[in-house]
């Protein structure tokens, strides 16, 4: 059997708001953020939403952040509040 490897040009738009949405979710990924993440007194925490009969929010403490913690953090909010 013969395996061909090739390469093809392709064009793919992608909107302004997907590109965005990519860019969001591979910072989070990268710098491990979980959703709902915030930064208060140098610690991290997340947001969770519990329910049963009736729901509530806790805040987790998830670590203690760093200085790119930060950085992230308020680059996601900007993210969350212009888009």
């Amino acid at each position: 059997m013969m395996h061909i490897t090739g390469t093809q040009k392709v064009t793919i738009d992608i909107s302004e708001a997907k590109i965005n949405f990519i860019c969001f979710k591979a910072l989070k990924v990268k710098f491990d953020i979980p959703d709902a993440a915030f930064i208060k007194e140098d610690k991290m925490y997340q947001s969770v939403e519990y329910y049963t009969s009736h729901s509530w929010y806790s805040d987790e403490f998830v670590r203690d952040a760093s200085d790119i913690d930060k950085a992230v953090v308020l680059v996601l909010k900007q993210f969350t509040e212009r888009f």
